[in-house]
Formats: C-alpha cells, sequence, structure tokens
C-alpha cells in the first residue's frame, strides 16, 4: 500500500524549509554586517595613507602623537566600519549611527556616549582644524578593528 502524503503535510514541510532557508539566510547575513566592522587598519606617520587588506585609502588628518599616546582621525575609519557620522554643532560632538541608533564622541572630552551610556575614558578626544581625532581605546568602542602605525608619527601641541 503507498502512502499518500496529504497536502496541509507538504505545505508545512515547504514553510519549514522556507524557514530554515531564511534562518541560514539572517545568519550569513549578520556575519557579514559584524565581519564588515572588523579590519586591519595600517596607517601610515606622517601621511594621511592608510592600508586595508593591501588597498589604499585615505585619512581626512594624518595620525598624531598627542601627550605620548597616538590618535586617528576617527571619522573615515567608522565610516571604513558601516557607520554614518556627521558632527552635531550643537553638541560639539561627532554622531555615530548605526543600526542599534545613534552614539556621541565629544570634542575634547573623555567621555563617550555609546547608545545612551557614557563611558569615561583616561585620555579625551581632540580636534585638529575640524578633524575629530582618538586613541585607540576609544576607537574600540565601536569596532574591535586593529590599528598598525607604520613610520613615526608627528607630535602635536594643542593650546587648552
Amino acid at each position: 500500500m503507498k502512502k499518500v502524503m496529504h497536502r496541509s503535510h507538504e505545505r508545512k514541510i515547504a514553510f519549514l524549509v522556507l524557514a530554515i532557508a531564511a534562518s541560514a539566510g539572517l545568519v550569513l547575513a549578520l556575519v557579514l554586517l559584524f565581519a564588515s566592522r572588523s579590519h586591519t587598519f595600517r596607517l601610515v606617520g606622517g601621511s594621511t595613507m592608510y592600508y586595508v587588506d593591501n588597498e589604499i585609502y585615505y585619512l581626512s588628518g594624518e595620525p598624531v602623537i598627542y601627550n605620548s599616546k597616538e590618535y586617528v582621525p576617527v571619522d573615515d575609519l567608522l565610516k571604513h566600519c558601516g557607520y554614518t557620522t556627521y558632527y552635531n554643532t550643537e553638541l560639539h560632538a561627532l554622531a555615530i549611527s548605526d543600526r542599534d541608533g545613534k552614539s556621541y564622541i565629544y570634542t575634547n572630552s573623555d567621555v563617550i556616549t555609546y547608545h545612551g551610556e557614557n563611558i569615561h575614558f583616561s585620555d579625551k578626544s581632540i580636534a585638529i582644524n575640524d578633524i575629530m581625532y582618538v586613541t585607540k581605546d576609544m576607537l574600540a568602542v565601536f569596532t574591535d578593528s586593529k590599528i598598525v602605525f607604520e613610520g613615526s608619527l608627528t607630535e602635536v601641541w594643542i593650546p587648552e
């Protein structure tokens, strides 16, 4: 005796197959999204050039040394990691948007507001020629990207 599958069973199986395929697609999309926020940035001292996977890109300013710490222009690196950024003149902060909301890096401050939570640092952000700079520790709030410096960086002095 041959068993015949009922149409409702066929639909359930088809729905289950679609649900599994959709879940796999969502997992793949999430993996790609988070993977795109992790890079190795090779920044060249005395230059605005930086490399990711041996491709050349350019920063809006060169990395510098300030108070014996290495600082990087944060805007370009965050955009490379998929964030949207703009300078909020009312807050005196770089506004960073992603799928989870907004965050802020305040000018000349040791505080970053990340999705509503204030995070304090031992160093402060700085602005040079209207470009926001942060330390690698501050950048790590947004990405687990590695930053490697090649060559010597210019030391800067900023009047208080």
